[in-house]
């Protein structure tokens, strides 16, 4: 037996060696996470302009962290921003209408699409919660939530951190699957 052939025999014994084949990153598009306002100062004044703008920051992100694995690759949302913005003029939540997010994936040709929303119930408690669907059968294959205190960029981004890292970067539909478990709703509690 030659030396290369005993040295991969036995990188492949300790699991050293590099897979035969592994499966190629998911394309997913990440939909602009959406504010539900829903204190009291919301529904006098409607949503505030620093919150949205705080919530497009937590959206950019969300995408960077999910773009960080090796298992997703992040698809770029501009070649479906007609589509999103006549969705917007339909839909007062377009994470409301699950196959509107469908229909962007499979313009922009992703595999998943992630929508997310932030409720605010209070200037200081707040809910971010994100849902990962299949672009081919708009099936719900993962997705959290998390309960967060607090009115600044850096809680929402640790809210996120939490539910992208805890939630999908973790779920089997990460895993190269094809799909995978983890409900809306599946818990967890800010820092």
């Amino acid at each position: 037996m030659s030396r290369r052939l005993s040295l991969f025999l036995v990188a492949s014994l300790l699991g050293l060696a590099a897979p035969a084949s592994a499966a190629p990153p998911k394309a997913v598009l990440v939909m602009p996470f959406e504010l539900v306002d829903t204190s009291q100062l919301g529904d006098l004044e409607g949503p505030s302009k620093v919150d949205q703008e705080r919530l497009r920051e937590v959206t950019r992100y969300a995408e960077g962290l999910i773009a960080e694995s090796p298992r997703f690759r992040i698809v770029d949302r501009s070649a479906v921003q007609g589509l999103l913005s006549r969705f917007r003029q339909t839909y007062a939540y377009t994470y409301r209408c699950d196959s509107c997010a469908v229909e962007a994936a499979r313009k922009a040709g992703a595999d998943l699409v992630i929508s997310g929303w932030e409720q605010k119930v209070s200037n200081l408690i707040r809910n971010l919660t994100l849902r990962v669907q299949d672009a081919r059968t708009g099936s719900v294959v993962a997705g959290g939530w998390t309960s967060l205190r607090g009115n600044t960029l850096d809680m929402l981004e640790h809210a996120a951190y939490r539910v992208v890292t805890d939630h999908i970067l973790r779920s089997p539909v990460s895993e190269g699957s094809g799909g995978g478990s983890g409900s809306v709703g599946e818990g967890g509690g800010g820092k």
